[in-house]
């Protein structure tokens, strides 16, 4: 299983590419692989199960070297939180393992009133 620190390597040459042209197929399926895509889940929905401090510390490690890469694993987590938080039982067992995995990949989008 490729791990994060592989990421991060990977990241520390290729960042500026990715951030001017999007993350390569294969390094989204890296981050994946990684577990990057559910780090706080827990392991019934597959993710990795850290709690918030070990998550930031992830998002701090990649972040500081890819934006797109921290980008990733924020939309993945926020779309995540949410289904597991607002979801029904039904919603989470059908989304979140797919979600957690990167069999499926989050949008986010906000906007205000008006």
């Amino acid at each position: 299983m490729i791990g994060i620190d592989t990421l991060v390597a990977s990241a520390e040459t290729d960042a500026g590419n990715w951030d001017e042209a999007g993350l390569p197929v294969e390094v989204i399926e890296a981050a994946a692989k990684a577990g990057v895509l559910g780090l706080d889940r827990t392991t019934d929905c597959r993710g990795l199960g850290l709690n918030a401090a070990e998550l930031g510390s992830v998002a701090e490690r990649l972040g500081a070297v890819c934006t797109s890469l921290r980008s990733l694993l924020t939309v993945q987590g926020m779309v995540n939180a949410a289904v597991d938080r607002w979801g029904t039982a039904e919603q989470r067992a059908r989304w979140l393992p797919a979600l957690t995995t990167g069999e499926l990949l989050a949008g986010f989008a906000a906007t205000e009133t008006g």
